[in-house]
C-alpha cells in the first residue's frame, strides 16, 4: 500500500514538471501582478519536485536493497554509469585546465549532471508494472496537453497571454 502511495505521488509530480514555466509565469502574475520578473522562490519549485521524486525513489531502493537478489541488481555498475562518471571527470578537467571558475562549473553540474545522477538512481528502482503503464499514459497525456497549448499559441490573441502573465 505504501508503495502504491509513493508511486501515485511520483506520477503527480512527474505530470507537473513539464508545466514548470507556465506555472511560474501565471503564479508570478497572480502573486506579484503584471510585468514582473519570475519569482525566484516560485522558480525553484521544480528542484523541490525533483528532490521529492528522488527521495521517493531512494526510499524504494532502500526497501528493495534489503532483498538479496535485488541488492545485486541495484549495486551493479552499468556502462551508462561509467559514461556519466567519465563526462563528469572530463568536465572537471576542462574547467580547471581552461578558466577554472568554480561557479561556472557548479552551474554546469546543476544543469548537466544532476539530471544524469537522477537517472542513475531512477533506473535502478524496480517500479511496479501498473506504475510503468501509468507513467507512459501520464507522459503521453501531458505531452499532448503541452503540444495542443503550443499550437493554440499560434491562434490566440496576445491579450490572452498578457492576461496569463506574459509580457
Amino acid at each position: 500500500m505504501l508503495q502504491a502511495c509513493r508511486e501515485r505521488l511520483t506520477l503527480v509530480l512527474l505530470a507537473l514538471l513539464p508545466l514548470h514555466a507556465f506555472i511560474v509565469t501565471v503564479g508570478t502574475k497572480f502573486l506579484q501582478g503584471a510585468s514582473q520578473a519570475p519569482m525566484v522562490h516560485l522558480s525553484l519549485w521544480k528542484e523541490g519536485v525533483l528532490g521529492i521524486i528522488l527521495l521517493l525513489a531512494l526510499i524504494e531502493l532502500g526497501i528493495q536493497v534489503q532483498n538479496e537478489s535485488e541488492r545485486e541488481k541495484i549495486l551493479k555498475f552499468h556502462v551508462v554509469d561509467f559514461l556519466i562518471f567519465a563526462l563528469f571527470v572530463l568536465a572537471y578537467i576542462v574547467t580547471f585546465s581552461t578558466h577554472g571558475d568554480l561557479r561556472l562549473f557548479a552551474y554546469g553540474v546543476k544543469y548537466d549532471f544532476v539530471p544524469l545522477l537522477a537517472f542513475i538512481v531512477l533506473h535502478r528502482v524496480s517500479w511496479s508494472d501498473s506504475f510503468k503503464t501509468a507513467v507512459e499514459n501520464v507522459i503521453i497525456t501531458i505531452g499532448a496537453v503541452v503540444a495542443v497549448y503550443g499550437l493554440l499559441t499560434l491562434f490566440l490573441p496576445q491579450s490572452f497571454f498578457v492576461l496569463l502573465g506574459y509580457s
